[in-house]
């Protein structure tokens, strides 16, 4: 058993405080690299190195983050402690297993029709020509977009009550063989969609569910979580660069800037997807750079535009007037150019896309964010459906603030419903007592 303040730790780690304190201290740590160095990789200015405002801006939002957790999770007592034994009222291993296989069967389906609608497909990856799915529709096809999300929010769900029930033996062996085949075949749907985000989103997600779980059973100390963490990191890293190289042509140019130099074109390639996004925060808040279409509420709900599934439901963009996404995405190109800056690298970082709509102001929507966090925190803390299946996307969002502005991604809503469905599945076959603790009208109340 591990020692409580070695519990302690743990349960911070994983919590919205813990992991916003790594995000901190990773935007510090980029607005510490050398400026001749960051310049020699990345081929523009250094606008972040020791910047004032920028560190005030994301020092502030950081701040209204964790102010807007802790206002919520502050209403609630409930800690991260060993919960009582679930009961069902069919076989566990069942209970269990029924959901998974439903929604593997329909994310195998999905790679199937994708694969066989894109014979191709394999051979451009393989060839390094993967750049050209780009250029496709694969990533917007609804069977595949969704049916890996709709999936891996089971697997979450799974593996939580999964150990709650206590599944051993070779039920327990059985159950996490189909686990793994399940996480395989989001990754090759991630994989298929060539989305560098959801491939992370996938691997770090099950690392997070699965330390929690850890932590609440009191089966893990300080340093197994250390050496997990550096796992998950390196497996992160090694995805992330074999995307690269799947993404021939882009590989390739990179590789031929640094001089046929594989160290530096990998080096590049990260700080491209990363520290680059702070040093567009930067030329954000000096109004050196400018989105031709920030203002219009377009960064703040990413769902309402980008959700290319949910658009085909309810036309939102229409509706608003707003462009199409790719116009959105292809003027933030031009824009990096115009300012200045390495224009094949465009991310501005989640509270870079808010300050270009709001300004000064973005600190107040990013508490905002942090009452959701808090909600949804508390909802993990005492095992609730709605935590156990939302947790592990905003814990992700959190680890990727240097990215996209994630959280209201289409993703959410495929999240929640997956809340709601297994709500349903478990008023039905939990016992009376576990029931009315999941129960959609209970949860929904007892979340807020």
């Amino acid at each position: 058993m591990a020692p409580r303040a070695h519990r302690g730790i743990l349960q911070y780690i994983v919590s919205p405080y813990g992991l916003a304190a790594a995000s901190y201290l990773f935007f510090l740590f980029c607005c510490l690299l050398p400026p001749v160095w960051y310049k020699h990789h990345l081929n523009e200015p250094d606008l972040m190195f020791m910047d004032v405002t920028t560190i005030l801006f994301y020092s502030l939002c950081v701040v209204c983050f964790l102010a807007g957790v802790r206002l919520v999770d502050g209403w609630s007592h409930a800690e991260l402690v060993p919960e009582p034994q679930i009961e069902t009222t069919v076989s566990p291993i069942r209970f269990v297993l029924v959901p998974v296989l439903i929604t593997l069967t329909s994310c195998c389906v999905s790679i199937v029709l994708v694969m066989r609608n894109y014979p191709a497909l394999v051979q451009a990856l393989l060839s390094q020509s993967g750049k050209d799915i780009k250029g496709t529709d694969v990533g917007r096809i609804m069977p595949l977009s969704t049916a890996n999300m709709w999936l891996l929010g089971i697997i979450w769900w799974a593996t939580w009550r999964s150990r709650q029930l206590g599944i051993g033996g070779y039920r327990g062996r059985l159950l996490r063989l189909v686990l793994y085949i399940a996480t395989l075949a989001t990754i090759i749907g991630a994989t298929l969609k060539l989305t560098r985000g959801e491939l992370m989103l996938i691997v770090m997600s099950v690392a997070t569910v699965y330390l929690l779980r850890r932590s609440i059973e009191r089966e893990a100390n300080f340093a197994f979580a250390a050496r997990y963490s550096m796992v998950i990191t390196a497996c992160v890293l090694v995805l992330f660069f074999l995307f690269s190289f799947a993404r021939g042509s882009d590989w390739n140019e990179l590789l031929s800037s640094a001089g046929g130099n594989t160290g530096n074109a990998l080096v590049t390639n990260l700080l491209t997807y990363t520290a680059s996004s702070y040093n567009r925060l930067a030329a954000l808040l000096h109004h050196r750079l400018r989105y031709p279409y920030a203002g219009r509420g377009i960064y703040l709900c990413a769902f309402l535009n980008g959700g290319h599934t949910f658009n085909r439901v309810i036309p939102f963009n229409k509706t608003l007037g707003w462009p199409d996404f790719n116009d959105v995405w292809q003027s933030e190109f031009g824009a990096a150019w115009k300012a200045g800056l390495n224009g094949t690298a465009i991310t501005a970082g989640t509270f870079g896309y808010i300050f270009s709509e709001l300004g000064w102001y973005a600190p107040l929507f990013v508490f905002a964010y942090g009452l959701m966090y808090g909600w949804v925190w508390r909802a993990v803390k005492m095992g609730k459906v709605f935590g156990v299946v939302l947790y592990p996307w905003f814990a992700f969002c959190i680890l990727f603030w240097f990215g996209t502005n994630f959280l209201l991604d289409n993703k959410i809503l495929i999240f929640f419903l997956t809340f709601l469905l297994l709500g349903a599945y478990e008023r039905l076959y939990l016992r009376p007592r576990a029931s009315a603790e999941t129960a959609i009208p209970a949860m929904l109340h007892t979340s807020l």
